[in-house]
Formats: structure tokens, sequence, C-alpha cells
């Protein structure tokens, strides 16, 4: 088994298990077939517990036919689909989700397989609840004082009218009718046609005049705000035909020019040529104000102020049904932080507050103005623009690369974050909201498995790579079962004699379908869903037992290496299962070599333990691929190493850089000081063999020497190199 790029696995699997996502695939009749890390958290359940099960035993039962129907619209031409339902967490409390799934389906068009990510919103659910709530609470108050404001009004008014006639058949209302006006805290204005001819103070107050008597003879239009004006003149007109207004908003200039709002009712308190207009005005800018409030915290971000994801979707929703856009180019920039996590955890969450502050500050700045920066969550972003060439995105893109590698100063520290951008575009990649945020979303992962700090455009490549790597994934779970691995050899020498002195055990995996693949394509997929731990033990346990077949056949006792991967090394049964199968196949441990990677050197207190316990068993200790991980010289000398292998990438550069002949110069001397075994990987070419033999170096391996091979090939090599062996290999 090969596990040459450990260092990329580890990285890759680091982030898919530190996604605050939930994460999941199930089959058709809802049975999980994986899940990550935050989904075992969420359910405070173990991997082993939750594969197999069906996910909707953590859904409440009311919501069964619910998810089964949305599951069930899925089709080719619709594959995902997004919604929100309750789940039961690991507390055993109700708790709401949002999922998006994704369908796949075979050459008949059946569903085989959904892929779902989800968020926890509860907080969000309850948020919009206390959110409802005041505002209903508010539109309460609002309503109850308005209709007590009503009430009040129509007894005014009737009260008025009927002083009116008073003062038409007594002539002597006019003072009792000011009087009982003034009583009104709201607006009262009396006009004709517009030109006012009466107004309380209630109403010179709301227009932040000093006295009513400075409003008698102008216009009422000369308070209106001009997007009012035909509307007022439609009522105007309507209410001097005998009927009546009810209260509708309307806006007003102050004499300051401060703009209010203020909700208007009017009826006709006369029946001459020219009808007096009776209107009342309440003002409502406060309750506006709320309004827009409460708008506000709805779609924004509480931390950044941005625009959130509820704006966003809705936001491009509209772009994308307005038929004026059709014909422009709609871009959206999917923007994560890149290991934004150990800033949390080393600064603490407050402080990341602060950084993601800053970054909002600073996307905002690398924007053009009709460009909007949202906060999807987390350490998220999404950027989105219309009108906008591909030449203009890249610039935006590269920008953003480059203002990223200046520091963000906070509290007097230099804080460096770099992003990873997926793009994704309106009309060729999608034209619905769900499509082009997960083709963004596909991108900006492209970005990060291609070094991070970079951005890449979404292309149906990445649809094909994540299909073959859910085929993949779902082949890996019978290989085993269907004995479709094998296992190649090759020969490690003695420089000097061109002995055979051991062997490297390399995993093949022969597809039925797809051929042979590689192992740096299915060794990280295993380690994600799972199964790297029994693929692991199925090559120590096939390894072991061809040696032990060797030996029985007469060749020489020789070493036996296994590469062991990190996920492998950290079972809390590794020990129990090495001696298990070396009891099982009665090989001697002492031809028994695993290799483990410097990847896990980084707990090298609990990594010293298991070593100990291995080197008991009595099996020889070798590090891979030494010199591009975290081992030292100070490290190693407390360790009970074996042997030290030379990474092949040192090996094919010592003759062409003299940093790396010099590192691999260093490494040989490191381990001979040591009293180590030192092997080179990768020798390919006859002058590397030679300088690695000129500084004491003299165990290789490499296709110059011998390729991998399968075990009836190398045993004819053993037969050509032991002429003595008694024939006895079946």
């Amino acid at each position: 088994m090969d596990f040459n790029n450990e260092i990329s696995v580890q990285q890759y699997r680091s982030i898919v298990d530190n996604l605050d996502e939930l994460i999941c695939r199930f089959l058709p009749d809802t049975t999980l077939i994986f899940v990550n890390k935050a989904y075992c958290d969420y359910f405070n359940k173990s991997p082993e517990e939750l594969i197999g099960s069906k996910f909707l035993t953590f859904i409440p039962q009311k919501s069964h036919g619910f998810i089964i129907k949305k599951l069930k619209s899925l089709s080719i031409d619709n594959p995902s689909i997004t919604y929100e339902h309750q789940v039961i967490n690991s507390k055993g409390e109700i708790s709401w989700q949002q999922w998006t799934d994704q369908a796949f389906f075979d050459s008949e068009g059946q569903i085989i397989e959904f892929q779902s990510v989800g968020i926890d919103i509860t907080s969000l659910k309850k948020s919009e609840e206390t959110l409802q709530k005041n505002y209903d609470e508010i539109e309460q108050r609002i309503n109850e004082g308005t209709n007590e404001l009503k009430k009040a009004n129509e007894k005014l008014e009737k009260e008025i009218r009927d002083r009116i006639i008073i003062e038409n058949e007594l002539r002597q209302s006019e003072e009792r009718y000011r009087k009982l006006i003034e009583l009104s805290p709201n607006g009262i204005v009396v006009h004709i046609m517009g030109k006012i001819i009466f107004s309380n103070n209630g109403f010179a107050k709301l227009l932040g005049v000093e006295t009513a008597q400075e409003l008698i003879g102008k216009s009422i239009f000369d308070f209106l705000h001009p997007d009012y004006v035909q509307l007022a003149k439609k009522h105007i007109k309507h209410i001097s035909m005998g009927n009546s207004i009810e209260f509708s908003e309307k806006r007003l200039i102050r004499a300051d020019g401060k703009i209010i709002d203020v909700e208007a009712a009017g009826t006709a308190i006369t029946n001459g040529k020219e009808p007096e207009i009776l209107a009342i005005i309440l003002d409502i800018t406060e309750r506006k104000k709320a309004e827009k409030h409460i708008k506000h915290l709805a779609y924004h971000d509480a931390l950044t102020n941005l625009p959130n994801r509820y704006f966003l979707n809705n936001y491009l929703k509209r772009l994308l049904t307005d038929i004026t856009q059709k014909e422009h180019t709609i871009a959206v920039m999917f923007i994560d932080l890149d290991r934004f996590k150990i800033i949390n955890d080393t600064m603490g969450h407050d402080f990341g507050d602060i950084v993601l502050q800053h970054v909002a500050k600073r996307l905002i700045g690398l924007v053009r103005n009709d460009d909007i920066v949202c906060r999807q969550g987390g350490d998220e972003f999404i950027i989105l623009m219309k009108d906008v060439s591909q030449e203009d995105i890249t610039k935006i893109g590269q920008r953003v690369i480059d203002e990223f590698a200046r520091p963000f100063i906070i509290n007097g520290r230099e804080i460096f974050t770099t992003p990873s951008i997926g793009i994704s575009l309106y009309p060729t990649d999608g034209q619905d909201v769900e499509s082009l945020i997960k083709y963004a979303d596909m991108a900006m992962y492209s970005a990060k498995n291609n070094g991070r700090n970079n951005f890449q455009f979404y292309n149906t490549k990445l649809s094909e790579k994540i299909s073959r790597k859910m085929d993949l994934g779902n082949g890996l779970r019978k290989a085993l079962e269907n004995d479709e691995f094998i296992l190649h050899y090759q020969p490690q020498f003695d420089l000097n004699t061109y002995e055979i002195i051991g062997m490297e055990a390399l995993i093949r995996w022969n597809h039925p379908q797809l051929g042979l693949i590689p192992p740096n394509e299915f060794i990280p997929l295993a380690e994600e869903i799972g199964i790297i731990i029994d693929i692991g033990k199925w090559v120590l346990r096939t390894a072991c037992r061809q040696n032990k077949n060797w030996q029985e056949a007469g060749f020489p006792s020789i070493l036996m290496a296994v590469n062991i991967s990190g996920r492998q090394f950290q079972d809390n049964h590794f020990v129990e299962t090495i001696h298990q199968i070396l009891e099982e196949t009665e090989l001697d441990p002492q031809y028994l070599e695993l290799e483990i990677t410097e990847s896990i050197m980084q707990n090298i207190e609990e990594v010293t333990v298991v070593l100990d316990q291995l080197k008991n068993i009595g099996v020889r200790l070798s590090i891979d691929d030494f010199g591009t991980g975290y081992s030292s010289l100070s490290i190693l000398q407390h360790l009970p190493i074996d042997t030290l292998k030379i990474d092949k990438s040192f090996t094919s550069g010592i003759m062409t850089d003299l940093n790396t002949s010099a590192i691999v110069k260093t490494i040989i001397d490191m381990g001979n000081n040591l009293k180590l075994k030192v092997i080179a990987e990768g020798i390919e070419e006859k002058h590397q063999e030679s300088y690695l033999k000129q500084n004491t170096c003299f165990i290789g391996q490499g296709f110059l020497l011998s390729k991998p091979l399968p075990a009836e090939d190398i045993e004819k090599t053993l037969k050509f190199l032991t002429p003595n062996l008694k024939n006895n290999i079946n």
C-alpha cells in the first residue's frame, strides 16, 4: 500500500472533518453510507454507529413524509434540492437544519445514491421567531394605538361635523371648534383643494414650524414628498366627490428638510362648491424605523453587517427571474478562508470574529460599487457580480488574492489568512440559485485541492471528478469482499552486491470496470470513507502470509516492509492487530518492517508509546519519506526506529540541485551516526545510484533496479538469484 502522498491526505481529511457543515451520503432507502466528523459530533455517534443506519432515525416522525416527498421529487433534470426540517440532536432535543441533497443516477436514470450537506439553523430559527414576535408585538401596539386613534379621530370628526352644523345653524361654534381640535395630539389640517385654511398645533409641530398660524394660506403640496403628489391629488378628488379616504402611508418634508413617514386619512366636511377637506395625520416614523431594523436583522449578518445568505438567495433569485438580465453575465465568487480554524483554535473565537470583521471590510474595498459582498456563514463569503466579463472576474479574483497577502493588523498582531476562491457563471454554468452557489462551492474546493490561495472557475470536469469519486467510493466498499485488491512487491537491493535483502508491499486495485486504479487516488478516498483500517489489515495479512510462504519454499528470509497509514497507526487496536496477524500467519516478527510516515510525529509522546509496544512484539520500524515531514534529529534519537527511507523526491534531485544533494547527504550521515539502516527510494538513473554509494548509502529500491512486481514474478527473480533453491514452489 503506497502512502507517498500522506501529507496531502491528512490535509484533505482535515478539511472534510473540520467543516462546520454536516455531510453525509445515503442510499435511496435512506441508509447512511458516509458521514463526516461534524455529522458524528452533532448526533454524538461514531461513524460505525451511523453508517448502515437510516438517517430518518434522527428526524421526528412527522417530518418523514415531507423528506421522502422531497427526495422523490429529484430527477436527472432536477438533481438537487434544498429544504429545512427538524431533527433530534444528541441531547434528544428538537432542532432545525437546512439540507441540500444531491441525487446521483445510474445509466438508466435511476437514483443510486444521495449526497447531503446540512447546517444547523436552530439559532437562526429562534432569531427569526424572536424577530417576528418582536415585530408582531410592535405591530400589535401600533395597531392598537392606531385603532384607538381612529376611534378617537372618528369621534373627533363627528364632533367637528356636529360643531360645524351648530356653527351654521347658530353662528357660535368657531371658538369651540378650534379648542376641540387643539386637544388632538395628532396633526389635523383643513384645506380647500390643497390650500391650508386651518391647522392645529400638532400638525405645525409635525412639520417643524413654530405656530400653526404660519401654515395658513400655504399649499399642502409644499410639504408633501414629490413621490406622493399624484396620489394626494387623486385622494383629494375622491374626497371632493363625497367619499372618505382611510389611513394610507405618505411622506412629508419638514421645514428643516427632514423627511418623515406619516399615515393620513381624509374626509369632506362641507358640501359647498369648494368642499373643505379635513385630514388627520399620524407620525409613523418610529414605526417605519422599527420595521426597517427588523428587516435588516433578518437579511444581514450580525457580526459583519454584510448581507447574509438569505438576502443573497432572494436577491439572486430576483436577478435570475428578471427578463432584462437574461442577456447578462452574473458571477458568483465563493471565498473560503484557508486554515481559519487554526486562528480560532489558537487565538480564540472572539479574536476570530474580529478577523472576520476585518476580512469583510477588506472585501468590500476590493469590489465594484454594484457588486454585493455577503457572508455565507463561518469563514465563507460570496461576492455577487453582474454585467461582468470573465476578464473582469479574473482581475477581481487576483486582486483578492494579492490583497490577502498583506497581513491583518489586529490588536498589534499581524494575522495572515489566505483565500481559496471558486467562481461560477450565469448562464453558462447554471441558471438557478442553488446550482450557481453549489458549482462555485465545488470550484472553491478545487482551489483548495490545488494548493489553496488561488481561484478556480467551475467546469464540467469538476462534476465528472465528483461522479468518479462517488463511483470509486461505492466500489471500495465492495472491493475487499470481491477480492479486487492485489499486492505488488518492490525489491530492496544491497547496492554493492545487488542481493535482494527486503521487499516493500504495494497495494493495487483492479477495478472490474475502470481497470487498475492507482493508490494515490483510492487510498485518500478509503481514508475519507473510513475503510482504510480494514484495507490496511488485508495488506498486512496478505504480505505476511506471502513472506511466510516464500520462507517455507526455501527462499532466503528477508524483510517484508508494509506502509502504515496515519489512521491505522492511531487505531486503538493497532498493536493488537499486528500481534494477531503475526500469530495467524506464523511469520517471525523480525521479518516484518512497518513503515510509518513523518506526519504522525506531531504528538511525539503518544507515538513513542505505540512504537515501544511494537518493538516489544519484535517487528522492525521504519520512517518512510524521511525529510518531508516533522521529524528532527532531536526526536529521532529518542525513537525506537530501525530504518530511515529517503524520499524519492530527494533521490530524483541529487544530481541537479545542490540543496537537495546536501539534504540527502545529511540524512545519510544522520542515519549512520544513529546506527540506523538508510534506504533510498526512487532510484531511476545510474548516476543516482553512484552518488548514494559514494555517500555511504548502500540500500536502495527503484525502477532502475526493479519495478514493483506480482508475487509470481518476484518468485522467478528469487529463483534466478538462488540457484541452489529446492524445487518446492507450487
